[in-house]
This record gives structure tokens, sequence and C-alpha cells, in this order.
């Protein structure tokens, strides 16, 4: 079970990945097209704060990975770090709103199976 939860935080974090490319003018996607406003356009940060919430992006990613180790490896301070790396997913997703949206609902389930897996025993020390 930890290893395939620890899969979708992967995942999840691999599509940070897209927050990033498209903020660095790397490449841009239909659905995600380069432009320097957050919060449904209402706020625009210049070219320069583009940038740094697309490093956020990245390092969302990285954290995601990382977070994704604790879990597939049950290490002790998974669950808090998960948590913290969750709560910055969201509201990046909602900074990159509306084209994030999907990454609010996709943290949300992750948090529900993360914390459902913990109390379950299935992620905890000695799971199988």
């Amino acid at each position: 079970m930890a290893f395939l939860l620890a899969l979708l935080m992967v995942a999840h974090g691999f599509a940070h990945l897209v927050g990033f490319v498209v903020a660095w003018e790397i490449r841009a996607f239909p659905d995600a097209p380069f432009h320097t406003t957050i919060l449904n356009n209402s706020l625009d940060v210049g070219l320069l704060g583009t940038r740094i919430v697309g490093l956020l992006w990245l390092l969302a990613a990285v954290a995601f990975v990382f977070a994704a180790s604790g879990v597939a490896l049950r290490q002790a301070w998974w669950p808090v770090v998960t948590t913290i790396i969750i709560a910055a997913s969201l509201i990046l997703c909602v900074v990159g709103w509306p084209e994030a949206r999907i990454g609010v609902y996709v943290n949300l389930v992750i948090a529900a199976l993360l914390l459902a897996g913990y109390r379950l025993g299935w992620l905890g020390p000695g799971a199988p």
C-alpha cells in the first residue's frame, strides 16, 4: 500500500513540473499557457514573480518525491513532512487557479489516502 501511495505522490510531483516549465517559458501547453498573472488572472506579478512561482512549483515537485520516499520507506518523519508539502502544494494550486485546479483535488485525495493509511495501520512501522 505504501508503495502505491508513494507512486501517486511521485506522479503528482511530476505534474508540478508543468508549473515550472511554463513559468520559465521552456514550453507552453494548451491548458497551461504562459502568463504573468496568478489567482485566476486577478493579480499580475510580472515576469520576476512568475519565475519565483515557477521555482516554487519545481521545489514542490522535488519535495513530493522526497516525501514519497519517506512514505515508501515508512520513515518516522513522513507524516509531518508530507502534511506540510500537501499544504504548500494546495496553496500553489490555488495560486495557479484555474490551470492547476486538478491539483487541488489530487492533493485532497493524497491527503485522505495518507491519513486513512496511517490511521488504519497500512503505512505505519511494521505495516505490510
